[in-house]
């Protein structure tokens, strides 16, 4: 991520400075021009994993009825048919998450602006380590969570469901009316031996279902080599290098591999369709195939509406006359998973799947 730092730098030339010497309202804008460009940044990180925003806290996923059209002449009329709403509720959760800055007048007077600038480039690291912690969490966590109470709200139950994940709930037919079975079909993965063919049943997982939207593969670094290597995997060319006149190695011409930010980049093509990234979200020994399409996100990002529209990063003022002189910085939202059929992970590090260590 990049924008909010610049934007911070700018007032290096008056580090010394307390706050108030400076102005807080001044310094105020400042921050506020940073807060504004750190969650539009969060933003765009959360859709490169295929998220939508949405005040819902319940929706039904599952079978869709379908209909069907009936041969007729002109004198005959089809019977009526009606659909039943089937499938199970699915639920979104609503976090509250806070850093104490405690910044009271007096603690204004003797505060340096280097100090201050330092507190509000550790909170947006810290905000964004809690993001992906949670996105981390939906994604990887191969169990359902049904006993979820919505404290923020009136403190009703609501189910909050992984990936597919065979737990028996009722799947979605695929565009050409064939089925899976709830109660065996799951997108957790695991193999002892990452190969062509592992990755390929990743990919199929998701594509099964049928895609409307781009199909990516994210991997971690430590998987970059191993994932180059097989045949299926077509790299980006660097941009410093051209192959010679006799080379035989095929290159994928669409795009060059990027010569920095190797933790966060495309790497090249799997069997000409699907993008490889290298995401440093993603855990080591886990891969993901996930669809990107913003009409069926796979993730959903629930935030209150009113103030906190967006579940953005703010700083929370006692007094909105001196918004500066705050006790706290805080983000209102919750990740769950929407479209349960959209990714798929695969643990390679055994036969069985585990789940990942989540920091924050």
């Amino acid at each position: 991520m990049y924008g909010t730092n610049t934007i911070l730098d700018s007032l290096a030339a008056f580090d010394a400075q307390t706050v108030l010497e400076y102005g807080e309202d001044r310094l105020l804008d400042v921050f506020q021009q940073s807060l504004d460009a750190h969650n539009r940044l969060v933003e765009d990180m959360l859709a490169s994993i295929g998220v939508e925003f949405t005040n819902d806290r319940v929706r039904r996923y599952g079978v869709e009825s379908r209909m069907q059209m009936i041969p007729a002449d002109e004198f005959t009329r089809a019977d009526a048919q009606k659909i039943e709403l089937g499938g199970v509720d699915i639920g979104f959760p609503l976090r509250l998450w806070q850093i104490s800055l405690q910044w009271t007048r007096k603690h204004l007077e003797v505060k340096t602006v280097r100090e201050a600038r330092a507190e509000m480039a550790a909170a947006q690291r810290a905000d964004v380590t809690r993001v992906r912690e949670q996105v981390q969490r939906a994604l990887f966590t191969p169990t359902n969570n049904l006993t979820y109470v919505d404290r923020l709200v009136d403190g009703v139950t609501i189910p909050l469901r992984a990936l597919l994940n065979a737990d028996g709930a009722p799947i979605p037919d695929d565009d050409f009316g064939n089925s899976f079975d709830g109660s065996t079909h799951t997108h957790y993965l695991a193999t002892a031996s990452l190969d062509a063919a592992a990755v390929q049943a990743l990919l199929d997982t998701v594509i099964e279902h049928g895609v409307t939207g781009q199909v990516r593969l994210y991997i971690n670094r430590a998987q970059e080599a191993t994932v180059a290597g097989l045949a299926n995997f077509t790299p980006y060319t660097p941009p410093l290098i051209v192959p010679g006149p006799g080379s035989t190695e095929p290159q994928a011409t669409g795009r060059t591999l990027q010569p920095f930010d190797i933790y966060n980049r495309p790497i090249g093509v799997w069997n000409g369709a699907v993008e490889v990234w290298v995401k440093s979200w993603v855990p080591a020994n886990y891969l993901l195939a996930v669809e990107i399409d913003p009409a069926n996100a796979v993730l959903a990002v629930r935030t209150r509406p009113g103030i906190a529209a967006r579940g953005e990063l703010r700083i929370v003022a006692e007094d909105e006359r001196y918004p500066l002189r705050a006790q706290t910085m805080e983000r209102e939202f919750g990740v769950g998973v929407w479209r349960r059929e959209n990714a798929a992970v695969l643990y390679t590090g055994g036969a069985t799947y585990q789940t990942p260590s989540f920091t924050a």
